[in-house]
């Protein structure tokens, strides 16, 4: 992988989730019910914010060296008739059998195991 291709592909997959996860918990700070929302928050916004807690001034300096790159990886999703809550509201309910099978990209999931399966 040359050093272009490096630099778009992990501004999708690790540059712009980090950017997301620092915009979100900087949103939640500054809510007016900030705490009362963050004495609730559980697993997934923890999961989901983990990575909010890197330094800031590395995500900076990442962000600025790769911002042309960000700048596509983030308007990639929103092309016209794309529509990001479209697997969250579709109308049938998983089975049991469905919601605890592996996802289709077992490569990006390696650890996935029966005992995934159970925690989900």
């Amino acid at each position: 992988m040359d050093a272009v291709e490096h630099d778009a592909v992990f501004a999708a997959v690790s540059h712009l989730p980090h950017l997301l996860a620092f915009a979100y918990v900087g949103q939640i700070r500054e809510h007016p019910d900030a705490q009362t929302f963050l004495d609730f928050a559980a697993s997934g916004f923890r999961d989901f914010t983990r990575i909010a807690s890197s330094h800031p001034a590395v995500w900076r300096d990442i962000a600025l060296a790769n911002r042309g790159f960000l700048h596509r990886a983030r308007r990639r999703p929103a092309r016209p008739g794309s529509n990001v809550w479209k697997p969250c509201c579709k109308t049938a309910t998983p089975t049991a059998s469905t919601a605890t099978s592996p996802p289709p990209n077992k490569r990006a999931t390696s650890g996935w195991t029966s005992r995934t399966a159970e925690a989900v």
